[in-house]
């Protein structure tokens, strides 16, 4: 891919981040068996398709998607009013982090969301809370994903060697 075309992309990327603005995040996953992979989910919901049930999860996070959406794999934090109070580091109690982490932002509404330097992701919350993603696969040899955001016209994925690809 070129310089060009991923230029275009970290563009068509903002722009998309940008709509977030405004929408509250209505669920947050993860620990478990998960580890700390997270997936993160704002309005609007969307009827979901699939055929399975997770015991696991709220009867909502069963029958929605998020109309935007994140599934992370990398480096995540957040920050309030400029301390870090949740990371994906955290092994303090084991899962005790994923109540951590829904009570600080389930419910919350998005003041903002930027994507700069080729890897670092911030989403600005009510309540001075940040959440931050550090993409850790910076090298092209990796196949590893970053993470994946999805949007009602497409997923951005930002992979191995901070390429992001587009599916539309």
């Amino acid at each position: 891919m070129t310089r060009k075309n991923q230029r275009y992309l970290r563009n068509q990327l903002k722009k998309s981040l940008s709509k977030l603005s405004g929408r509250k995040c209505w669920s947050m996953i993860g620990g478990g068996c998960s580890g700390r992979t997270i997936s993160i989910q704002f309005e609007d919901k969307i009827k979901s398709y699939h055929n399975f049930i997770n015991n696991k999860l709220t009867y909502e996070e069963n029958v929605y998607k998020g109309e935007y959406r994140f599934l992370i794999y990398c480096y995540w934090q957040v920050e309030q009013k400029g301390e870090t109070v949740c990371a994906w580091y955290d092994l303090r109690d084991g899962d005790k982090w994923v109540e951590v982490l829904k009570s600080l932002i389930v419910g919350k509404t998005v003041q903002s969301a930027e994507f700069f330097d080729k890897r670092t992701l911030k989403i600005h919350f009510e309540a001075d809370l940040t959440f931050y993603i550090d993409c850790d696969c910076k090298y092209k040899a990796s196949k590893d994903r970053n993470y994946v955001f999805f949007t009602p016209t497409g997923s951005f994925s930002l992979e191995g060697g901070l390429q992001i690809t587009l599916n539309e």
